[in-house]
């Protein structure tokens, strides 16, 4: 299986984006706070 890695583009974007600590042309780190944030959503809508 082949990998996919992030563009110079995708990158810049990612960068500018306030919930992305780290971005590499391999991975993408998110803050805590977006963390925090997608699991409290994800449980919110999974109890709909």
């Amino acid at each position: 299986m082949s990998r996919n890695y992030l563009t110079d583009k995708e990158i810049n974007i990612l960068k500018n984006n306030p919930y992305v600590l780290k971005v590499s042309k391999a991975n993408v780190v998110f803050t805590e706070e977006f963390k925090k944030y997608f699991i409290a959503q994800k449980i919110f809508y999974s109890s709909i």
